[in-house]
C-alpha cells in the first residue's frame, strides 16, 4: 500500500503507512520472538523438571542402595558375629571334650599302669612294680642296693591246694598279704613275687632291725591260723631268707638283682633246715665282686667253710 500511495503522489500517506507497516512487522516479530522464547522457556522448564526428577530418582535410588548396602553389611556383621560366636562355642566345646578325653585317657592309662603292676588276687605290688621302683631309684651295680630284702615262702602250699582246694589256697594267699602288710612299716614295700612267694623291701634298716622284721613276719603268719574261727581254718608257716645291704662287715655293694639272689639262697637254706624259720645273712667274707661270685656259686659250702655267717630264727610252733 505504501508503494501505491507513493505512485499516487501521497508521499505523506505513504510514509505514514510505511511506518505503520514497519511497526506492525516489528510487533509481529516481537510477538513471534516472545512466543518462541516462551516455548523455549517451557521446553527448558520441562527438561529441567525432567532432569530434576531423574536426579531425584537417581538420588533416591542411590540412597536406597546405600541403605540396602548398610543393611546388608549389618546382616553380614551379625552373621559373622554369630558364626564367630558359634565357632568359639564349638572350639570351647571341642577343647573341653578333648581335655576331658585326655583326662579320661590319662586316668585310664594310670589305672592300666597300676593294674599292670598289681597282683589281682592279693592287691599287692607285683614283680614288675618292684623292678620299676629299682629302676626309678637308679639302683645299679655301681650305686648298689641299700636296705633289707626278705623273701617269704609259704611252707607246703601245695598241700593246702591239694587238700583243701584252690579257693582255700587263694584265701591263704590273700590273708598272707594282709598279715605281711600289718607286720611291716608304712614305707616298706610288700610284693607278691610269684606263686606262694612274697618279697619285702625295707629301705634304711639296721642289721638288728632286719632281724626283728624277719621275726615279726614269722610270728604274724605262724601264731594264728588262717581263716581263724571258720571250719576251714589252717595253720600255715613260712620260710624266710633275708639280708641287709650293703653286706656286712665290709659293706660290699651289690646290684638289686644280686641282692634278690642272695636272699633267695638264704631262703633255700631255711627250707633245707626244716622250714618255719628265717635265715638271714649276718656277714659275708667277700670284699669284692669276684669273692662274692665264688660264694654264690656254692652258698652251702661257703657257709660250711665260715665265709658266710647266717642267723637263724625259728618260727612259732602250732
Amino acid at each position: 500500500f505504501s508503494d501505491a500511495l507513493a505512485h499516487a503522489g501521497d508521499i505523506a500517506g505513504a510514509l505514514e503507512l510505511y511506518h505503520r507497516e514497519r511497526k506492525l512487522t516489528e510487533e509481529f516479530m516481537a510477538l513471534n520472538r516472545k512466543t518462541a522464547l516462551d516455548a523455549l522457556h517451557q521446553r527448558y522448564d520441562r527438561e529441567a523438571k525432567q532432569k530434576s526428577i531423574e536426579l531425584l530418582s537417581r538420588d533416591n535410588a542411590l540412597k536406597s542402595a546405600e541403605l540396602d548396602n548398610r543393611r546388608l553389611q549389618q546382616r553380614i556383621w551379625l552373621a559373622t558375629a554369630a558364626l564367630l560366636a558359634l565357632a568359639g562355642a564349638l572350639v570351647t566345646l571341642l577343647y573341653r571334650r578333648v581335655r576331658e578325653t585326655n583326662r579320661e585317657l590319662a586316668e585310664s592309662h594310670a589305672w592300666l599302669r597300676v593294674q599292670s603292676q598289681r597282683d589281682p588276687l592279693t592287691g599287692l605290688a607285683n614283680r614288675r612294680h618292684f623292678q620299676d621302683v629299682m629302676q626309678a631309684q637308679g639302683v645299679r651295680a655301681g650305686a648298689g642296693f641299700e636296705g633289707a630284702l626278705l623273701l617269704v615262702d609259704v611252707d607246703h602250699f601245695k598241700h593246702v591246694n591239694d587238700g583243701h582246694g584252690h579257693d582255700a589256697g587263694d584265701q591263704v594267699l590273700k590273708e598272707m598279704a594282709q598279715r605281711l602288710k600289718d607286720a611291716v612299716r608304712s614305707e616298706d614295700l610288700v610284693v607278691r613275687w610269684g606263686g606262694e612267694e612274697f618279697l619285702v623291701y625295707a629301705p634304711q634298716l639296721s642289721p638288728g632291725q632286719a632281724d626283728a622284721l624277719a621275726e615279726r613276719v614269722l610270728r604274724s603268719v605262724g601264731e594264728r591260723p588262717m581263716a581263724e574261727g571258720s571250719e576251714a581254718s589252717l595253720h600255715v608257716t613260712v620260710s624266710i631268707g633275708y639280708a641287709r645291704y650293703p653286706l656286712p662287715p665290709h659293706e660290699l655293694r651289690v646290684a638289686w638283682e644280686q641282692a634278690v639272689n642272695l636272699a633267695d639262697m638264704a631262703l633255700y637254706t631255711a627250707k633245707a633246715q626244716g622250714r618255719n624259720r628265717a635265715v638271714g645273712i649276718a656277714s659275708i667274707a667277700a670284699t669284692a665282686a669276684p669273692g662274692l661270685r665264688d660264694i654264690e656259686a656254692d652258698f652251702e659250702r661257703a657257709w660250711g667253710e665260715g665265709r658266710v655267717t647266717l642267723r637263724q630264727t625259728p618260727g612259732p610252733t602250732a
